[in-house]
């Protein structure tokens, strides 16, 4: 199977709010949606965003270098293994592109599994499972509570995700415990602090909400070093889920053998794709860490390869990925739905999505 032609195409697509994050306050997503032309006719599909403050390279660095693959790859033999597929990508992408990495490697990776015969998935690992537990995500400061119910009664989830560190030590607890009031006591909470609270803070914090049973909180200290982590953990019995700290201070593997770190966030736009996230996923298991996908807010093509992605490397495990809800209706795939708490993986070979996919966008 041979690349025949390679098509690029910009997005814009508004969120319904405007949605905090560590590095600020974003109200659209914008991304470089990649489709790839066999000969045999098949076609793969990839997606590249980056996210600002997050992503080390820029949309518009990410087009530019995404434009010159169609002279590089025309002719070129679609990879069977996702090794060779890396190796192919990063032939062409040097390094500072973990979101074209991202991008090129589910194309190649989507006419791969077609050709094999099975959803990307089950290509990348003959166990992963058929579905894909999600946590409901709550960043606003103060959501609609009658909206809230609804949504998580809709969707049945069992993890609920609560952004937390951009209000008062006393909002931030009132306002935990007000939506496990509202949603019942029966579900599995995590915290993500984006790296907003100092130590004392995060102590306080956590102390005032330990008797809900907290699964972890997530980038708890604004100044993370593994001797306050630890210590943190024993001062409130919360695990520590771990993100960008890692790969910016030490090396992942560095802290994933400290007792530091209990979860890795694994954001493949950001880290480096596929194969990236595949190898962390191995390092994480030999310390005995777990693993949670997560999105990085990416549209149809990037959240349905991290569904792939998730049921491969962290089968049964609540991942980062119900984010459709943050859009405006009809940008996101219905197959990206969430019934009983979790996405279906697609049993179509490939990513599995809408031939429209491309005309949608």
């Amino acid at each position: 199977m041979k690349i025949t032609s390679v098509a690029i195409q910009g997005y814009c697509h508004r969120l319904l709010a405007p949605l905090r994050l560590s590095s600020g306050v974003i109200s659209e997503r914008q991304g470089v949606m990649i489709r790839i032309l066999a000969d045999n006719g098949m076609v793969g599909y990839g997606e590249a965003a980056p996210l600002p403050g997050f992503s080390p390279e820029t949309l518009e660095a990410t087009t530019k270098i995404l434009g010159q693959i169609e002279s590089a790859w025309q002719g070129k033999t679609v990879p069977a293994s996702l090794d060779e597929i890396s190796n192919m990508v990063r032939q062409v992408i040097p390094a500072g592109y973990p979101a074209a990495v991202f991008g090129l490697e589910t194309a190649l990776g989507d006419l791969a599994a077609q050709a094999s015969g099975r959803p990307l998935a089950l290509w990348l690992n003959a166990k992963a499972a058929r579905e894909v537990p999600v946590n409901y995500l709550i960043t606003g400061t103060k959501p609609d509570q009658d909206t809230t119910a609804a949504d998580f009664e809709r969707g049945k989830y069992a993890v609920t995700k609560i952004k937390v560190g951009h209000r008062s030590e006393e909002d931030d607890i009132a306002f935990v415990r007000g939506l496990v009031d509202l949603l019942g006591g029966n579900i599995t909470l995590r915290l993500d602090a984006n790296r907003q609270w100092t130590y004392d803070t995060a102590v306080r914090v956590l102390n005032g909400l330990r008797q809900y049973g907290i699964e972890y909180v997530e980038e708890p200290l604004d100044n993370p070093l593994p001797a306050q982590l630890i210590r943190l953990k024993a001062e409130t019995g919360i695990r520590i889920a771990l993100d960008e700290t890692p790969a910016e201070l030490g090396g992942v593997e560095a802290w994933l053998s400290s007792a530091a770190v209990d979860v890795l966030i694994i954001k493949p736009t950001i880290i480096g794709g596929i194969a990236r996230a595949v190898q962390l996923k191995e390092t994480a298991q030999r310390y005995n860490r777990s693993v949670v996908v997560t999105s990085t807010f990416e549209s149809n093509i990037g959240l349905m390869a991290l569904v792939h992605l998730a049921a491969a490397i962290s089968p049964g495990t609540a991942c980062g990925l119900d984010t459709r809800s943050l859009f405006n209706t009809g940008i996101i795939s219905l197959q990206l739905s969430v019934k009983n708490g979790a996405i279906a993986v697609p049993e179509k070979p490939g990513l599995g999505l809408d031939a429209r996919v491309w005309e949608t966008i």
